[in-house]
């Protein structure tokens, strides 16, 4: 992902500039939950290496473990280390924010290995995890295989080539299925990068696979998987790949930050005030200026009218609340609107009165 920055020259040329995201980037293994969530009952620090949970079934060495704290937009996944002790699990990685008693945890397996001949199997990317309020983009997702057999394009990793295969799909209320793969052929058919490894070769020593598979890129799909709270990119397993030694996937991108876009708006509101009491106050200078009770009465009905535009808005601009503004405004056409009638009414007067 990339955002282009653009800017006129003196000599009317349009300057197009490329930058990186700057937001959090993600590394986000599809998983599947396993069991209900607890929650945290201790508060924990940064760079703690444990955590104190309400219940630790399902909780066991090697499992991969989800903290969301959905006000924050912040997130956690690490792994157990060793069997809960009491109440209080081990993780391999420090916390990098300080989660509170009431946060949710969640168990997880991200080995994809799982029979889903009998009752299909899903793996997601869900709002950076299951709970968390945040969109993220996905602009790549990488596939590995470890496999005691070799690999080749007829198989799946080292299995024979799938029945059903899995699916890769978007859900967001409705689903829109993104490809199936039945073998390692239509997987490197759709990833620009495949690279078997084969256990004979001194510098991998293990059979396998992986692949990447790109959505950002102009070269590539031209878009990203914008998964926002409640969306998911799911996998859907419907073969045994349990013969398999390790399969997993994750996806690559990061959060989205959209404070840019709404510091973009409000400086837009700010610039479209300012011209619309620029405006109005030209107006009635105008019309006071030529002494005219028509400009006036117009820059009047300019003010009133642009109140009861900001009432309906209902925006705050420079932290003035949207019903201050609306009185401001009409109030400024009230005054005006009592100056044209001075006006009229003098104009008039003069007119019955043949004075000059």
């Amino acid at each position: 992902m990339f955002i282009l920055l653009l800017s006129f020259s003196c000599f009317g040329a349009l300057d197009v500039f490329i930058q990186d995201q700057t937001t959090p980037p993600l590394d986000l293994f599809f998983s599947q939950g396993i069991g209900a969530p607890t929650t945290i009952t201790v508060n924990a620090s940064i760079n703690d290496t444990s955590i104190t949970i309400a219940d630790t079934t399902n909780f066991i060495d090697g499992i991969y473990v989800g903290i969301f704290k959905p006000a924050e937009n912040r997130f956690y996944f690490g792994t157990q280390i060793g069997a809960p002790v009491v109440n209080t699990i081990s993780l391999d990685t420090p916390l990098d924010f300080a989660f509170e008693v009431g946060d949710t945890v969640v168990a997880a397996t991200r080995n994809l290995n799982v029979d889903g001949s009998v009752t299909p199997q899903i793996f997601s990317v869900r709002g950076v995890g299951t709970t968390a309020n945040a969109s993220i983009d996905i602009t790549r997702i990488m596939i590995s295989f470890v496999t005691d057999g070799a690999v080749d394009l007829n198989k799946f990793g080292d299995l024979a080539s799938l029945d059903y295969g899995i699916v890769l799909r978007r859900v967001d209320g409705d689903i829109r299925n993104i490809w199936n793969v039945k073998n390692n052929g239509d997987i490197a058919n759709l990833c620009y990068d495949y690279a078997p490894f084969v256990a004979s070769n001194p510098a991998q020593g293990q059979n396998g696979a992986k692949f990447r598979y790109s959505f950002a890129g102009q070269d590539k799909h031209g878009v990203a998987v914008r998964l926002n709270p409640g969306d998911e990119l799911q996998l859907l397993i419907q073969d045994d790949l349990t013969d398999l030694t390790q399969f997993r996937i994750v996806a690559e991108g990061h959060v989205v930050d959209d404070i840019n876009n709404d510091e973009v708006s409000i400086n837009m509101a700010e610039m479209i005030l300012l011209i619309v009491f620029i405006i109005g106050i030209l107006l009635a200078w105008l019309g006071y200026y030529v002494k005219n009770v028509y400009l006036i009465t117009l820059s009047a009905l300019w003010f009133v009218m642009s109140g009861v535009t900001t009432f309906l808005a209902q925006g705050d601009i420079l932290g003035i609340p949207a019903w201050a503004q609306t009185i401001f405004f009409i109030g400024v056409g009230g005054v005006l609107a009592v100056n044209a009638w001075f006006f009229y009414d003098r104009n008039k007067y003069k007119t019955n009165n043949n004075y000059t």
